[in-house]
């Protein structure tokens, strides 16, 4: 593949943390393509088929990417995780932190349309502790065929109402990518987050998740549910990730988030 960059534009500017240095960034180069990918980079997955994680394959500015889904294979159960364990303090010593990640929802193949199985089901990212699940933000299928609306669980609840809200997937060989921002601040003893998805008109989210200001990250999870009980019922569709990135932020600058100058990003 090689890649083409289009330009989505958006209104308004918004203030973030640059990152310094990086605590934990991966940007999959070097994966190898369509093989197993969990064994690689301590990265794990909780099915038993490794197939539903592969790399694939990129020749161009944005590099290798990885995928998760019923591509190439049926799950065994209808709700899989690949993860990779890590160590970071949510909050760095400027007292904030910071979560990037750079995504693609694909729900076609042009080039093998008749092999390709339109179920649509759900993907997202997922942020942990020793205690469990932090924060995640999901994917989920709607009515219509070409959107994803998104959901947000935190711990303790009280996350946003974001139904409303979504995103568009598409074909294997073009990807268009997406970028999901978030910023952690201390608020008392509780971990203030604020978010923002590039290229989707919505305003920015933030909630409260309550007594963990001085948590450490433990786990990032890129998450994959079936929407059937049955898993073989799963739908061929995909999610490609890249450019995962938890920095130490130590400046802030006038940042371009999902109602800034965004772009949205095609592969070709």
């Amino acid at each position: 593949m090689s890649f083409k960059k289009n330009a989505f534009i958006v209104s308004s500017l918004v203030t973030f943390a640059l990152p310094a240095k990086a605590a934990f960034t991966t940007g999959f180069d070097g994966a190898s393509p369509y093989t197993n990918f969990a064994p690689q980079g301590g990265w794990v997955i909780s099915n038993a088929d490794d197939a539903l994680s592969f790399g694939v394959p990129a020749g161009g500015v944005y590099g290798d990417t990885v995928a998760l889904g019923g591509f190439f294979s049926v799950p065994a159960t209808v709700s899989t995780k690949l993860s990779r364990p890590i160590s970071e303090p949510a909050l760095g010593g400027a007292g904030k932190g910071y979560f990037k990640v750079d995504f693609s929802l694909i729900n076609g193949n042009a080039a093998d349309s008749a092999n390709f199985f339109n179920q649509d089901d759900t993907f997202g990212f997922s942020l942990s502790d020793s205690g469990g699940t932090l924060l995640s933000i999901d994917f989920a299928p709607t009515l219509d065929e070409g959107f994803r609306k998104i959901n947000l669980a935190t711990f303790g609840g009280g996350a946003p109402d974001l139904t409303n809200q979504g995103l568009v997937p598409s074909d294997f060989a073009s990807p268009a990518f997406y970028t999901l921002y978030l910023n952690f601040a201390a608020e008392g003893a509780d971990l203030k987050y604020t978010g923002s998805i590039s290229g989707v008109i919505l305003p920015n989210f933030s909630g409260i998740i309550a007594g963990k200001a001085s948590t450490t990250f433990t786990e990032i999870g890129i998450n994959y549910l079936v929407t059937d009980a049955d898993p073989n019922n799963a739908g061929s569709n995909l999610i490609f990730v890249d450019n995962i990135s938890i920095p130490e932020p130590t400046v802030t600058l006038t940042g371009l988030m999902s109602l800034g100058l965004l772009s949205l990003r095609r592969r070709r």
